[in-house]
């Protein structure tokens, strides 16, 4: 993750991180996202927010398959903090 920001105004700042493929989502106001179209087969599913971290699950994703999961984010439970 790359993140800019405001000299003048400390409140204004963003996050770039570039992806090699389509599979990602930003969360919206609720904290749910989607990501469609994903082919069958064993996935790292990454998280990661500005405060707590990352967390990593693996997920399976089998032939026509809908997954639901449920992240759940917290300083003391992820691999790295900021």
């Amino acid at each position: 993750m790359i993140q800019f920001k405001c000299d003048v105004h400390e409140w204004m700042k963003g996050w770039i991180h570039v992806k090699e493929h389509p599979y990602f989502a930003t969360t919206d106001a609720s904290g749910t996202f989607r990501i469609d179209d994903v082919p069958p087969g064993t996935y790292t599913l990454v998280t990661w927010h500005e405060r707590w971290g990352t967390k990593r699950q693996p997920i399976v994703i089998g032939t026509g398959q809908e997954l639901a999961l449920e992240v759940a984010l917290s300083p003391s439970t992820n691999e790295t903090n900021q």
